[in-house]
């Protein structure tokens, strides 16, 4: 089901989430690292105010906690099918600028 963000989009839609859930390899409570997807729409030495702007600009929830923002998405629960994850974790250095993508897709039975 599409989001509002395009970056959860992609995420979702990708080879790794889209193929491997649909052949089973990628099971439940496995994880797949998605950085480069989320470094796409928001790359390293982003200022922190832009990263923000960026986020609200793709509907995308976060939470601010030192100098880590998180974001994220969880699917909604239906019954016997696997419910997409994602976890997202921007670390920013002493200057305020984005240092490292932290970004995880996971499936929930």
């Amino acid at each position: 089901m599409p989001t509002k963000s395009p970056m959860l989009n992609e995420i979702l839609t990708t080879k790794i989430a889209a193929k491997e859930t649909a052949i089973g390899q990628f099971m439940p409570g496995q994880t797949r690292d998605v950085s480069g997807i989320v470094s796409k729409y928001i790359p390293i030495g982003t200022s922190r105010e832009q990263v923000k702007q960026i986020l609200a600009n793709m509907n995308q929830n976060f939470k601010e906690e030192n100098n880590i923002i998180h974001a994220g998405y969880l699917a909604e629960f239906i019954p016997m099918v696997p419910r997409a994850g994602v976890m997202i974790k921007l670390t920013f250095n002493e200057r305020n600028f984005l240092e490292t993508i932290d970004a995880q897709l996971s499936y929930q039975q």
